[in-house]
């Protein structure tokens, strides 16, 4: 089942808004797939080239809940695809990406959101994560 989160964060007139679209399904082989552990593969299957830093992001989310995903996958393997990824060039951090895939697996597995701290940077004009 495909599962939207919808990331927004604004502070004044910048802003960061990214909706990710996912679906868990039952593990069978794909051409760009990252081994997150022995039951959870990520899978990417969108109509762009993602980064190797948005791709960071994406399992970096992914193994700080994979104790939780895993719990509630009585033994199956399951790949995560990732099917749609939308966000306004303009104010574009892929450090949003991580918080993106945080809420989507929250909302997925009914598990807490973790509380990720997002300042802005005045100087550098840009938003400040602080992921662990």
């Amino acid at each position: 089942m495909k599962t939207n989160y919808w990331f927004k964060f604004q502070k004044g007139t910048l802003g960061i808004s990214i909706d990710l679209q996912a679906e868990d399904i039952q593990y069978s082989p794909f051409d760009n797939e990252i081994e997150i552990t022995g039951q959870i593969v990520l899978q990417i299957d969108v109509l762009f080239n993602v980064s190797d830093i948005e791709k960071a992001f994406l399992v970096k989310a992914l193994t700080r809940l994979s104790d939780e995903i895993q719990e509630r996958l009585s033994g199956r393997k399951i790949a995560i695809r990732i099917t749609r990824i939308d966000f306004d060039d303009t104010d574009y951090q892929p450090e949003g990406l991580y918080v993106a895939m945080l809420g989507w697996i929250s909302k997925r597995y009914d598990v807490t959101m973790p509380h990720v701290p997002v300042e802005f940077n005045k100087e550098r004009k840009k938003y400040s994560f602080d992921i662990p």
